[in-house]
């Protein structure tokens, strides 16, 4: 029998101890911030994918100057340097799932005290990489709004 499956099945037996108190619903709360987490940024990289795909087709179809190029080329290297940073929000890898501890004893425990730490160390780094990328989708922007105006004004 694997230990994650001896550990789901500790779980559900009767009168065994779980440390710190509250560690499955605080894992649990942790998990669902990651889940909040992929869908947000998910949600981004499509945006950002429309900005690229608005920003190349915006070009083509204007006659773009250099200067539409230029200003182009800056809104997709932004969007896509956004939609990078959503990869790392949104990947499905979770290191942390076997770190819960079995204590010895009879009943033997769960001792989830290192999982609840490196759960909650990857929210806080995926959500700084999510902050990063809505921070870089939103200046992506202005150089988009730019392009767009320029193509405006060609016409």
């Amino acid at each position: 029998m694997s230990r994650l499956r001896e550990k789901y099945e500790l779980l559900s037996a009767q009168g065994i101890s779980i440390n710190p108190p509250k560690a499955e619903q605080t894992a649990k709360s942790l998990y669902e911030a990651l889940t909040i987490l992929d869908s947000k940024a998910s949600a981004l990289m499509a945006f950002d994918g429309i900005l690229v795909a608005a920003a190349a087709f915006t070009v083509e179809k204007a006659g773009a100057l250099d200067a539409q190029r230029a200003v182009t080329f800056i809104a997709i290297v932004i969007a896509l340097a956004a939609a990078a940073l959503c990869l790392l929000v949104a990947r499905i890898s979770y290191p942390f799932l076997d770190k819960v501890r079995i204590t010895p004893g009879v009943p033997p425990g769960l001792d989830y005290s290192d999982e609840i730490r490196a759960l909650d160390g990857e929210v806080m780094r995926r959500t700084r990489y999510y902050r990063i990328a809505w921070r870089l989708s939103l200046a992506g922007l202005l150089p988009f709004l730019i392009m767009f105006g320029l193509a405006l004004q060609t016409r």
